[in-house]
């Protein structure tokens, strides 16, 4: 089953878990540069250059999705890794 088609599927799961904010992902980091490169590889675009700039104030310099919510309240337990997720999304 697709990633995207989980994520309906949960959203149309009913969970006593009204008004929460969950975060769903892969539970684990990928460097930006490591991501945009796999974008490139997905979309057949190897070919196009990654630019990179100074920071500026305020970048976030580290983020991902914790999902321990979600484990803790649904039981969620990631499937798919960024790859997978990502090859489904772009197919989407």
């Amino acid at each position: 089953m697709p990633s995207y088609n989980c994520l309906i599927k949960f959203c149309l799961a009913k969970h006593d878990i009204s008004r929460e904010i969950i975060n769903l992902g892969a539970g684990s980091p990928i460097e930006l540069t490591k991501l945009a490169k796999l974008m490139l590889k997905l979309t057949n675009k190897e070919e196009l250059k990654i630019v990179y700039t100074d920071l500026r104030p305020g970048d976030i310099l580290h983020s991902f999705a914790d999902i321990s919510k979600a484990q803790k309240l649904i039981k969620f337990k990631p499937k798919f890794t960024q790859e997978e997720g990502l090859r489904d999304y772009f197919k989407w």
